[in-house]
């Protein structure tokens, strides 16, 4: 049943990678068609031919990631066949049984390494994304955005001007991309400069896998962090306010504190943001499993970049193409 699942995400992966590719495409032709630009390396298109290559990158990484989670779980189902029921405890395994525990240990290194990749890729994507927005836009110094620079833009107190329907509709994917993609990725795979426990989570029958990066312990004052943590109840949903204390997403810290970090889409309050943040950045995370994180990027550049086709096609004297030095 797992391997028939992982199979369906697949294809619906897929599918939102075309369609992200589509979107992509359909965007340049537009403005290509609209304007008529005399033939040079015009910013919009160059950025734009890189952000569709990002797509294809994590397209590939997310491909291997089904491949290697699919062998991940062929090899549990092969381990807790052979492994004996009774065995006693400090005696090695029988070596069919340790051969297979060395193949899934293996696999189970590229999943994570394939997982921190889709970070670090996905990150590119938004970022090239990010500077054909504001290209498009007519942003002021275009050739300084990222992500977190159109994010910031976003939550500023100015006027979001023609680009106020895609925060509309997509404010809360651009922070939860923003918490969840740009920040593990700085705090956790590029810049890691303090230690962290890295590991993951898999269920053994499932076909979740997540990357799992808590603080050792005795690094900090977990007393104090589980203390700021659970004053953050009342920014979590509304659901898990009212739940029994005994509720485990609400009697545990750091998963009260995973909850919070994928629900800070839908907190409205950039300074209460900025607190889960902070704590994360000090306690350490879970991560959605990787099904969610490739979808959610790959369904907000196909959704999010078909809005501002609509966008670009009402605003076209906006427009700027980044014109080649003459």
């Amino acid at each position: 049943m797992s391997i028939r699942i992982l199979a369906q995400q697949r294809t619906n992966m897929k599918k939102l990678a075309e369609e992200a590719e589509k979107s992509l495409q359909a965007w340049s032709k537009l403005i290509l068609d609209e304007l008529k630009p005399t033939p040079g390396p015009y910013a919009f298109f160059n950025h734009n031919a890189h952000a569709l290559e990002r797509v294809k990158d994590v397209h590939r990484i997310l491909e291997r990631l089904y491949e290697e989670r699919t062998r991940l779980r062929i090899l549990d189902e092969q381990e807790d066949a052979i492994r004996p029921a009774q065995w006693p405890g400090g005696t090695p395994f029988p070596p069919e049984v340790q051969q297979v525990m060395q193949q899934a240990n293996e696999v189970n290194e590229l999943v994570k390494m394939y997982f921190e990749s889709l970070y670090m890729f996905g990150n590119m994507l938004l970022d090239q994304w990010s500077l054909c927005v504001a290209y498009s836009a007519g942003l002021s110094k275009p050739e300084k955005f990222n992500f977190l620079g159109i994010v910031q833009l976003f939550e500023g107190p100015k006027d979001r001007g023609s680009l106020s329907p895609l925060w509309d509709e997509f404010g809360p994917t651009m922070l939860w991309l923003n918490g969840q993609m740009r920040f593990y990725r700085n705090r956790f795979v590029v810049h890691a400069d303090r230690p962290w426990q890295r590991g993951n989570t898999r269920s053994t029958y499932g076909t979740d896998y997540t990357l799992f990066v808590p603080s050792p312990p005795g690094w900090i004052n977990d007393e104090d962090i589980s203390s700021q943590i659970r004053e953050l109840l009342p920014l979590a949903p509304q659901w898990l306010q009212e739940a029994s204390d005994g509720y485990w997403e609400k009697a545990r810290p750091r998963a009260l504190l995973d909850r919070l970090l994928n629900h800070i889409g839908e907190i409205k309050n950039k300074s209460d943001r900025e607190t889960i943040l902070r704590l994360v950045g000090q306690y350490g995370t879970t991560t959605p499993s990787f099904q969610v994180v490739g979808d959610s990027l790959l369904a907000f550049i196909a959704n999010g970049t078909s809005i501002l086709q609509i966008i670009t096609k009402q605003h076209i004297p906006l427009v700027n193409l980044g014109n080649p030095h003459k």
